[in-house]
């Protein structure tokens, strides 16, 4: 009686570490998947101490486990994917092996292997099947998509959102908005790796800080959609909790070179709306890239590398809405001659160079130290370059940004155009460091441990550092009628207001750790995580000041007293 209270206190205190510890690990990203099995004789008695083998086929490592007094074994921490061949050496039993198993990113494949006294012919052999009500597999709603699943995946652009759409609990609101269970897509969290690249400051719409995918499809191993995960270790979110595990080496050199081009030509005309009967407006998408992997030491240590490259214009608006009459032009470049200083604040008439350009690289190295330990060191990151060009453009309004007294922001029907020195570039950066540690210290206890370090930044280029003018009522030339205009338009030219000094740079450091012990039948889960992120956000709309002027022929810009000025203090 003693000792069954004793024993009985051992498991209550366990259990409880196991629910108060857990939930800390909010942020922990999934990088591995598990086995879990039983093994009983053909008269279904379980067999213990038996030592069950998976061996991971491409790099010919093995994984050892011993079966309880219960029959089960349990393998965690390893590689997605496969093919893994499961067999087993019990004394007294002859154990048939189990070939091509896969496993998932996140889950536990179970498996069943029957060890037999002798081995008997059978004339014949009946399967039946039966529905259960309850799966022991189920881990929650989710999807997992293969390799082999995103390559054959229909997609347009090669894009993050069309791998998360194929779950039934998740939809595009407006591309590349992704939302799941009707979650503001914000609320998804975002690892590659377990390293979270999420835009952590929240302002990108699609939840992602760059510009086009973070990661190069053609380097992911298993992508994994979680919307319900019974798994304390994947907390921390509402919505989806989206998992992207990377390829890896392996004994066998392998690689791949493509290159993905569609243009408007591709496209048929539209069938319905406003558009119908007409072409998408001309653009082209450029993609090339590579992958290669392979050994550096067969069965011990392995790399990976992969490079993509995205071009295509982002789209420059061919329509400014009016054009400013030619003498015009040649009135306000000799004001600006005029200035002191003789600033180069562009020229007009087309938007410039409109390329969008989005560059990642990988890099990963996997290390089996030993049987029993396994280390992933991954190195990526992601440069995307987008152009933007102000006032020039067909609408009818400038930034709100910034009020200016007596002068409306809105209102200008006739359009709004600009020199070339409104426009300015967005560049995004983003390096990531991802590491894990995998270990089995004996048959019932194994280890995970993690650490990443994201560092971001997203910045606004232009080509000049001048104050805004804005001319008012300029003549000119309507791009709709062709009618002569001279009111409700606007002429701008300097830096954009909201560009005057605008931009965020992220560092994120997160590490932590998962230990899993395997008592019986019960697995015993405790770990712990850390997440820490420092912003820095610079938002200084109209600092270099914002001047407003009606237009007359008579006007000199290095004399005359604004019709409204306005300028704001640092943000």
């Amino acid at each position: 009686m003693q000792n069954s209270f004793v024993r009985l206190l051992v498991l209550t205190v366990a259990a409880a570490l196991a629910v108060a510890t857990a939930p800390i690990a909010r942020a922990q990203g999934v990088v591995s998947s598990g086995i879990t099995g039983t093994l009983a004789d053909d008269a279904g008695k379980p067999v213990a101490g038996a030592t069950v083998t998976a061996l991971h086929v491409p790099t010919n490592t093995s994984y050892s486990a011993v079966s309880n007094a219960a029959g089960r074994f349990s393998f965690r921490g390893l590689r997605v994917g496969g093919p893994y061949t499961i067999s087993a050496q019990a004394q007294g039993y002859e154990v048939r092996s189990l070939s091509n198993v896969d496993t998932i990113l996140g889950e536990d494949t179970d498996v069943s292997l029957i060890a037999q006294k002798e081995v008997l012919e059978l004339e014949k052999f009946v399967a039946v099947g039966s529905r259960t009500t309850l799966d022991a597999n189920a881990t929650g709603a989710g999807s997992v998509l293969s390799s082999r699943r995103i390559a054959t995946q229909p997609t347009a652009s090669r894009s993050f959102a069309d791998m998360m759409k194929t779950n039934p609990f998740v939809a595009i609101r407006a591309f590349p908005q992704v939302t799941a269970l009707g979650m503001n897509n914000r609320y998804n969290s975002i690892t590659l790796d377990g390293a979270r690249i999420n835009d952590q400051f929240g302002l990108a719409s699609a939840g992602l800080l760059s510009l086009k995918n973070p990661f190069s499809l053609d380097a992911v191993e298993q992508f994994s959609i979680s919307l319900t995960p019974y798994d304390v270790t994947q907390s921390g979110f509402a919505g989806a909790s989206v998992n992207v595990v990377s390829k890896s080496g392996t004994n066998v050199f392998h690689g791949s070179a493509y290159y993905i081009y569609t243009s408007d030509q591709w496209q048929g005309k539209d069938v319905s709306g406003t558009t119908a009967g007409t072409r998408a407006t001309k653009f082209y998408d450029r993609t090339w890239g590579a992958t290669l992997g392979g050994p550096i030491i067969k069965d011990k240590l392995f790399f990976f590398l992969n490079y993509e490259k995205v071009n295509n214009p982002s789209g420059a608006p061919s329509n400014p809405g009016f054009n400013p009459d030619p003498a015009f032009l040649t009135f306000i470049q000799a004001q600006i001659a005029a200035l002191p200083g003789k600033p180069d604040l562009g020229t007009y008439g087309g938007a410039g160079a409109n390329l969008e350009t989005d560059t990642k690289r990988l890099a990963k190295l996997d290390w089996q130290i030993t049987n029993d330990h396994r280390l992933t060191v991954r190195y990526s990151d992601t440069e995307g370059s987008r152009p933007n060009f102000g006032s020039f453009n067909p609408g009818t309004g400038f930034s709100n940004n910034i009020s200016m007294p007596g002068v409306s922001n809105t209102g200008y029907n006739n359009g709004i155009t600009s020199l070339s020195s409104s426009y300015y570039s967005l560049a995004i950066l983003e390096e990531v460091w991802a590491a894990q540690l995998f270990s089995s210290w004996s048959p019932d206890f194994k280890t995970q441990f993690n650490f990443s370090k994201n560092d971001s930044s997203s910045l606004r280029t232009t080509p000049a550092i001048f104050p805004e003018i804005r001319i008012l009522n300029v003549p000119g030339t309507s791009v709709t009628t062709g009618a002569p205009v001279s009111t409700s338009n606007a002429f701008s030219f300097g830096t954009e207001v909201s560009s005057m000094g605008n931009g965020g740079i992220f560092n994120t450091i997160s590490y932590g750790g998962i230990a899993d012990y395997t008592w019986r039948n019960i697995d015993f889960k405790a770990g712990f995580d850390h997440e820490e992120t420092d912003f820095e956000n610079l938002f200084r709309a109209g600092s270099y000041g914002v001047f407003a002027y009606n237009y007359s022929p008579t006007l000199n810009l290095a004399t005359d007293a604004p019709l409204s000025f306005a300028r704001s203090v640092a943000q």
